[in-house]
């Protein structure tokens, strides 16, 4: 066996080539063997669809779906080649960073007791609202929504967002259903507000 070095630019590649023997048993030098310079050729052109295909998708392909995408083109490559190459490229796909925990029960703490009886028919606006925040995943992190939902009209009467899951925010999207609303010059009043996931409050 004997080594062959092959630079192209600041990437190196180092390839054991098995080189044929002479009668003599003695093992030429100077002759390289065409099939680890075709391999390297193949390599090199590879290269460049794998950036092109990381580049055409915002950078957030990781070698899973970069190899997917070269087999929807044609190009037929392993997996396990698509990663190396990557590795050589310094490039990766973005990760899925760690799942949001938005209700933590706990059962120590006192319960409001349910007015609504799990009922929430109602036969006028501003009655029952049903509260709840939700988050999703953006570019900046994480984002949550807090919004009130008035549930005569299935309507959203109130809600807000925030970088942060923390109280404030969530009264805001109740004081501005408040605001708009007004349930206290509704007939009867509002009955109660059913709030689910980590935050309660009586009424």
């Amino acid at each position: 066996l004997i080594r062959i070095a092959i630079y192209t630019g600041s990437i190196r590649s180092v390839r054991y080539c098995r080189l044929p023997r002479q009668r003599t048993g003695a093992m030429p030098l100077g002759v390289v063997n065409s099939g680890c310079v075709a391999s390297a050729q193949k390599n090199e052109q590879q290269i460049v669809d794998i950036r092109r295909i990381w580049e055409q998708n915002f950078r957030v392909y990781g070698a899973r779906k970069v190899w997917r995408q070269m087999n929807r083109e044609g190009i037929v490559v392993a997996r396990c080649t698509v990663e190396r190459l990557m590795r050589r490229l310094g490039i990766e796909g973005i990760r899925r960073g760690k799942r949001v925990r938005t209700t933590i029960a706990d059962n120590a703490a006192q319960c409001p007791m349910d007015l609504v009886k799990r009922q929430f028919e109602v036969d006028r606006p501003n009655r029952l609202w049903v509260a709840d925040f939700t988050y999703c995943s953006t570019w900046q992190g994480w984002l949550y929504v807090a919004f009130v939902i008035d549930a005569y009209s299935t309507r959203i009467v109130g809600w807000r967002a925030s970088s942060s899951m923390t109280t404030n925010f969530v009264l805001d999207a109740l004081e501005q259903a408040v605001y708009d609303r007004r349930p206290s010059e509704t007939p009867g009043g509002l009955l109660s507000i059913k709030l689910f996931g980590r935050y309660v409050f009586p009424c």
